[in-house]
This record gives C-alpha cells, structure tokens and sequence, in this order.
C-alpha cells in the first residue's frame, strides 16, 4: 500500500530513502518519524478520511471500541480481555498488537510475544531438520537460505 500512502502524505515519494522497499527498511525508524510528524498535523478523522480516499487500510480504533482516550491500547476493558496485548520488540520497542479474536475455555491462546524477526528461526528449524551447523553456514553463504542481520547480532 506504499503508493496509496505517498498519494495520502506526498512528501514522503520524494524522500530517496524510502524509494524502495529495501530501502524504506533499512530506513525504517525515519519512516516511521516521518509518519509521525505528518500524522500529527491533522485529527484522526481527517486522517481517515484522506487515508480511505488513496485507498490505504485504515480505521480508528477507539471508534468501535467506546473508549475517547488515547486509543484502544489504553482501554482497560480492551485490556483486560485481551484484546490488545503490550510486548517488547527487539527493533521497534514497545509495540501493542490485537489479541486473540475469541477465547476458547477448554484451550484458551495466548499471544506469546512479538512475531517473529525475518529468519529468527531459520538456524534453529534447521538443525532441527538434521542440518549440521556448517550446511547451515554453507547454504547461507551460498544465499539458499538468509535471515536479517538483527537476528545474527542477538544470536
């Protein structure tokens, strides 16, 4: 939906950072400054409004979730029934995500933490599949198989 969000905010398809998708990640925390600062210029319905119209995905949560605060991560009913769940992310910090859509009573879910980095698992499924660590190092080199560059420096 990249497009659709340049057509809503313009100045964003004249930052060469984030000309690409590779780069728009590897400059991730100034796009998301970016989006920021100009989120902040105008209400939530205004956003909305300009965000439908160039056809980006969007809703305001706090809208169908009652609560005039400061959104639906700070609900306490929301909260409470799990609805939005706090976690750590090892790049973004602290993030808030939806729960579970429903609760099972004989096996509830549970949101364990932040979804996976891309690769996170890759050495781990590996070896798991009889890989020895070399085949693993070797097919990496080779570029068969990658994993991003964060989950290699917390590994």
């Amino acid at each position: 939906h990249w497009r659709s969000l340049c057509k809503a905010m313009p100045g964003l398809r004249n930052d060469k950072r984030f000309a690409t998708a590779t780069g728009r990640k590897r400059s991730a925390k100034a796009l998301q400054a970016a989006i920021e600062e100009r989120l902040k210029m105008r209400t939530a319905d205004q956003w909305f409004a300009t965000l439908d119209k160039a056809g980006v995905p969007c809703e305001i949560a706090k809208k169908h979730f009652g609560h005039e605060g400061e959104g639906l991560n700070k609900n306490p009913d929301a909260i409470a029934n799990g609805w939005v769940v706090e976690y750590r992310h090892a790049t973004m910090g602290q993030m808030w995500q939806t729960g579970l859509p429903f609760n099972l009573s004989k096996t509830p879910g549970k949101i364990w933490g932040p979804p996976p980095a891309l690769g996170q698992h890759t050495r781990e499924i590996m070896e798991w599949l009889g890989y020895s660590k070399q085949e693993v190092a070797d097919l990496k080199q080779r570029g068969v198989i990658a994993w991003d560059p964060v989950v290699e420096k917390a590994t």
